[in-house]
């Protein structure tokens, strides 16, 4: 079973339809402030979600979490792994290093439109009073300033 912060992290972006919070290259990023450990629970509440629905968007969740998603997310934090070495060699090229970032950026593309995907089923179980709220949750979060971003190990 996935651990909470992934449950939360993705139930939170199947719900708010948001991006993927971007990280430093040091692994796998933080979960966005406000999609810990009870964020379902807050979202469910502020929509009014029945047992039903809940169940319906867990299920979702969980196949795009343990399907496509969990895939793309490894290969993510493995490119990031990747990257922070680069930027630390002393032998890497410019280019070289590029790449490394070019392959992030290909990955988050690809976790985009699963996300995307992922999100576009969960509507469909809402009401319409409920797409209305939750797309109005969703410009609130985006419109939220990002978090700091860790410079990693030694601040650099």
């Amino acid at each position: 079973m996935k651990s909470s912060r992934t449950w939360a992290f993705g139930i939170g972006t199947a719900l708010l339809a948001v991006a993927f919070a971007s990280a430093g290259e040091w692994g796998p990023p933080p979960p966005p402030p406000g999609e810990g450990p009870g964020h379902f629970g807050m979202m469910a509440k502020q929509l009014g979600l029945s047992a039903a629905q809940q169940t319906q968007i867990r299920a979702i969740t969980e196949k795009y979490m343990e399907g496509p998603m969990s895939e793309w997310m490894q290969a993510l934090g493995d490119a990031r792994v990747a990257l922070g070495a680069a930027i630390h060699d002393e032998d890497a090229t410019d280019e070289q290093v590029q790449d490394k970032a070019a392959g992030i950026a290909f990955i988050e593309g690809k976790l985009a439109v699963e996300r995307h995907h992922m999100a576009l089923e969960v509507q469909q179980i809402f009401t319409p009073a409920q797409r209305t709220q939750a797309a109005q949750l969703a410009k609130e979060h985006a419109n939220r300033p990002p978090p700091p971003r860790p410079m990693g190990p030694g601040g650099f």
